[in-house]
């Protein structure tokens, strides 16, 4: 067969000659050395939630939400003054204790991140040898037209989103500046 070409001459391999380490770079483990406080790394993605697993799933911003719609249904407000809540602070014990909660969790994720960060930052520097190399795709590059020009101009697309935002929010905005609730703290402006 003239025109075949193996698997392995179409995808170059960026580690060396065997493929088995490619899994790494979906955990993380091949860019964990070059953090500080690795383990505290790969820990983060999954307190917060936006990795899906262990804790991902009912904790960090997916408990938050969980918590947080299970008051709107209780008819908790979500923006009122301390003072005017019911004098019984725990009416709702089970979705407060599961935003407390998950605010915790996201609270931990984020010290986990700045302590990687920073401790990345004022780390020892690395050295070009050290780092691996991630293999990326080539996107491909449209003709220069008229329309790629247009689509191109963040100015023009700037004013889109204003006048679409103004379009939307701006007749609820008129007549909360004009229906006042006449009690001074619960007043729209």
């Amino acid at each position: 067969m003239s025109g075949y070409r193996s698997r392995s001459s179409r995808f170059p391999n960026v580690f060396g000659r065997d493929r088995a380490p490619r899994w790494r770079l979906l955990t993380g483990a091949a860019i964990a050395g070059l953090l500080a406080a690795s383990a505290v790394a790969l820990a983060q993605p999954w307190g917060a939630g936006w990795g899906g697993g262990m804790m991902g799933g009912m904790g960090g911003m997916m408990g938050i939400g969980v918590g947080l719609m299970w008051q709107g249904l209780y008819g908790t407000p979500r923006r009122d003054w301390i003072s005017s809540l019911s004098p019984d602070p725990f009416v709702h014990p089970i979705p407060m204790a599961i935003t407390a909660a998950a605010g915790l969790v996201l609270l931990t994720a984020l010290i986990c991140f700045v302590v990687v960060t920073v401790g990345t930052l004022a780390s020892r520097p690395v050295v070009a040898s050290e780092v691996t190399e991630i293999p990326f795709g080539n996107a491909p590059v449209a003709e220069d037209s008229r329309w790629v020009r247009l689509m191109d101009r963040l100015g023009l697309w700037t004013l889109v989103a204003f006048l679409l935002i103004l379009a939307v929010y701006g007749p609820l905005f008129a007549v909360l500046l004009s229906h006042q609730v006449s009690i001074p703290p619960n007043t729209a402006y």
